[in-house]
């Protein structure tokens, strides 16, 4: 979809890219941004608890992009920050359930994804399933520069003893 080609594109090409997601969904945001710091520089999980979101809306950040999770019960911090980047123009990507009635308020990037189950909980599934799709074809976008990145970040780890043997 467009929107899909705008997150991708957004993700890739931005210099810096902040993650935030709270509560329930803030593991699964956590690992987003986790895993797309090996794929390129200038990744930060975001949660605001500075009070303010300054290394993601600041002016000494530049240009940015930032990739908000969001699922019902939806938190007061995930609207300000949406509102927030949306004051500034900057690249919003709202990855949430199909009942966040406010995401395309601040954003025409929004990814749903149906979270509904028989289960006590909704289902946090297609969360992860979605962000492993995105990050695929994030590798697809940045090409060979993944690839020297992962063999950095590799040597790195050698360096430092980060895994046995």
């Amino acid at each position: 979809t467009p929107q899909w080609r705008a997150a991708v594109d957004a993700i890739a090409k931005t210099a810096h890219v902040g993650v935030s997601g709270f509560q329930t969904i803030r593991g699964i945001a956590s690992d987003f941004a986790s895993r797309l710091s090996y794929l390129r520089p200038d990744v930060r999980f975001v949660d605001g608890a500075d009070g303010t979101f300054a290394d993601i809306l600041g002016p000494s950040v530049g240009e940015a992009c930032i990739v908000l999770f969001e699922m019902r019960r939806y938190t007061r911090l995930s609207l300000l920050l949406a509102r927030g980047a949306a004051r500034r123009n900057l690249p919003l990507v709202i990855v949430c359930d199909r009942h966040c009635h406010w995401a395309r308020d601040h954003s025409d990037i929004v990814l749903h994804v149906r979270t509904e189950s028989t289960l006590f909980w909704d289902t946090q599934t297609p969360f992860v399933s979605l962000s492993s799709l995105l990050l695929d074809d994030v590798i697809a976008q940045l090409g060979d520069r993944v690839s020297d990145r992962v063999e950095m970040l590799r040597s790195l780890q050698d360096e430092f003893e980060a895994f046995e043997g």
